[in-house]
């Protein structure tokens, strides 16, 4: 369960924008959690269902009983194990969320951090497309912006997946959809595939290893041109985030915005509007006359 847990907390770092603070104490929770599940010799994430975090619960208001335990600690952990298990559920690294039917607390998620086009601009021109891996790095940077892509989803990229300008993407669950791409996007993949070829693996994107690329891998990618654009803050769901706030900033329609990243709900997808009316509050505060005192 420890390969979940660190996908999870970057997952917090990155894409949920919560302090440090926070993201320890949701390690701390879980790991706590972890050490009662090997208590019932339950040692795999895919193993736990509802009764074990009843049980767990039950342990904790036991302990609150003898005043060993107080109130906003249970309310706490209660938190972050819908968090955990919610996430693995919607990444499919679980069949079934256990946390499913505990009643929900207040929502205590931030908003994406914001990148600007002018940073993705910068950003998107540091790999060194003269190098076969720079290319690549280049075509799955530009391609993750392009499309709004999830990690998984860009990893996986199959060959039987890319249609003439659009991608026929399998998500989630399985579930398929037609997410459009940029001339940009398709000049690089092009480029990048006519180098690669079509030989060795069905993945279109391969490690320095020639093995599919890894979660860790292209994280590990944008982190290194993030820094070279002295960018303190990004990661692959950072361009996800960008690429909907962006196309909402351009007037994009939400449902097609909602059908593009895959979303099920279009609450979830609304979370970008927000997003970017906290942009435009920003730029006229910043560019009028008296918007700032």
């Amino acid at each position: 369960m420890k390969r979940e847990l660190e996908i999870f907390l970057d997952y917090c770092r990155a894409e949920c924008n919560l302090r440090e603070i926070t993201v320890i104490s949701y390690q701390t929770d879980i790991e706590g959690f972890f050490s009662f599940l090997l208590s019932v010799q339950v040692d795999d994430a895919k193993k736990v269902r509802d009764h074990h975090i009843t049980s767990w619960f039950e342990k904790m208001r036991l302990e609150m009983d003898r005043d060993e335990l107080g109130g906003k600690t249970i309310l706490r952990r209660k938190v972050s194990i819908r968090r955990f298990f919610r996430f693995l559920f919607e990444e499919d690294l679980i069949a079934s969320n256990p946390t499913a039917y505990i009643e929900p607390e207040q929502n205590i998620w931030r908003l994406p951090k914001i990148i600007s086009e002018k940073q993705v601009e910068v950003l998107l021109s540091k790999p060194d497309q003269s190098k076969f891996l720079g290319l690549r790095d280049a075509a799955m940077l530009e391609l993750m912006y392009s499309t709004g892509l999830r990690v998984s989803e860009l990893i996986n990229l199959q060959f039987d997946w890319i249609k003439a300008g659009w991608l026929e993407v399998i998500g989630k669950r399985d579930k398929k959809r037609i997410v459009p791409f940029s001339d940009k996007a398709a000049s690089l993949l092009n480029r990048y595939l006519a180098q690669r070829g079509r030989g060795g693996s069905e993945f279109v994107f391969l490690s320095s290893h020639k093995k599919p690329m890894t979660r860790q891998n292209f994280w590990g990618t944008v982190k290194k041109y993030g820094k070279m654009a002295d960018m303190e803050e990004v990661s692959p769901h950072i361009l996800r985030h960008a690429f909907a706030t962006h196309m909402l900033n351009n007037n994009a329609d939400l449902r097609a915005l909602q059908l593009m990243l895959g979303h099920e709900d279009i609450s979830t997808t609304e979370i970008y509007t927000q997003v970017s009316k906290r942009r435009l509050k920003q730029v006229h505060e910043k560019h009028h006359p008296r918007g700032e005192e």
